[in-house]
């Protein structure tokens, strides 16, 4: 009976030496740590530097030749070949044989265009809106103007015939109205800010210095008796002084983001000069948005020297083998090894390109061989 009971003693701490066995083995792996990851992450990498120069473009000021100005043409208005853009005059008598003149050269060509219906609800409410808002600011050629377009739409039988405003116009051009019109010769943009250095061309660029370009900069506007400007043509160029280091990151035929107020433009570079005291300049051909700088001479942009995308990861996660560079991605319970492509070593890490690894994916930090979880090669 003994003996027994002492079997049974020896089997029941036998059991119980296996389960704590068991129960410190397992506590010991729940206790472990895991691997070391990361996530990867979308990643845009710019490099840039701030560039300051002039805008040149095909312009031409608008010479009043009287005492008195009235313009007439919005800020940015396009205006055709000979189309006016202000009223000159000495005297009252003059502005208003001039105005007058002005206002039935319009009424010819909204006449000579008028439909031989009323117009539709919708373009009637607007003209309406448009005239309010012109009595409330004041501006009567405005409100003169949305006035005789509402009569057209209307009425647009009722209109005096384009026989009668022709003979008007000849008399009010005989008396010699016309030369109190200011217009230009080209077709163009229109902008009032006319700073002096109107003569400023394009042809004439390479004939610049840099110390012609930093007067430009340091003094931009000069005494002008100019109304305004007519600015031609679509293209404009950006003259940037800068040094010798600058200057290098850009080659002629290289097109480069300028990035300015909120918007992008590509410009061309089209000419490098260098000069011995350390000063550079570029010249940047740019193809759009020339009604964004009209009224400016002056422009600072961010210009965009390199650039790459990829996916950004922690320098350790990335491995290399000879030529070739590898990570580990996390696939559930395992890491796959996937290679990569190194874009840039960059202050925050790896930028890379990788068909396997996605945003958000976790990837294995530091040596693999030093770990004991699973990896798949």
């Amino acid at each position: 009976m003994r003996r027994t009971s002492g079997a049974l003693l020896a089997a029941a701490l036998a059991l119980l030496a296996a389960a704590a066995a068991y129960l410190a083995a397992f506590g010991a792996e729940k206790l472990r740590p895991g691997p070391a990851v990361a996530l990867a992450r979308t990643f845009s990498w710019q490099q840039t530097v701030s560039l300051t120069g002039a805008v040149i473009r095909e312009e031409a000021p608008l010479l009043p030749g009287r005492e008195q100005v009235r313009l007439t043409a919005r800020e940015g208005q396009r205006l055709s070949a000979g189309e006016t853009a202000g009223v000159t005059y000495d005297n009252a008598a003059e502005y208003m044989r001039a105005a007058l003149l002005v206002r039935l050269r319009r009424e010819l060509a909204e006449a000579a265009s008028a439909p031989s219906v009323p117009g539709e609800d919708a373009m009637l409410r607007r003209t309406g809106d448009t005239l309010s808002s012109a009595l409330v600011r004041g501006d009567f050629d405005g409100a003169s103007a949305a006035s005789h377009a509402l009569s057209l739409g209307l009425f647009p039988g009722v209109h005096r015939d384009t026989a009668a405003l022709r003979e008007e116009i000849a008399a009010l051009e005989a008396a010699g109205a016309a030369e109190n019109l200011l217009c230009g010769e080209r077709s163009g943009f229109f902008s009032a800010h006319a700073d002096g250095w109107e003569s400023l061309s394009p042809t004439a660029v390479r004939e610049l210095t840099c110390a012609d370009l930093e007067a430009v900069i340091r003094a931009p506007e000069l005494p002008t008796p100019a109304a305004g400007r007519l600015i031609t043509g679509s293209s404009w160029l950006l003259a940037v002084l800068t040094n010798g280091a600058a200057a290098a990151l850009f080659a002629p035929g290289d097109t480069v983001p300028l990035e300015f107020d909120g918007r992008t433009v590509r410009g061309e570079a089209i000419w490098l000069r260098a000069e011995a005291d350390g000063q550079a300049m570029v010249v940047f051909r740019c193809r759009t948005d020339l009604e964004a700088v009209l009224a400016r001479r002056v422009l600072t942009v961010r210009a965009v020297t390199d650039q790459a995308e990829g996916l950004l990861i922690p320098a350790e996660a990335l491995h290399r083998e000879g030529d070739t560079c590898y990570l580990f991605r996390r696939s559930g319970e395992f890491f796959l090894r996937e290679e990569a492509e190194l874009i840039r070593r960059l202050p925050q890490g790896a930028l890379v390109s990788c068909p396997g690894l996605r945003d958000g994916a976790e990837v294995l930090l530091g040596d693999p061989e030093e770990d004991t979880y699973t990896i798949l090669r």
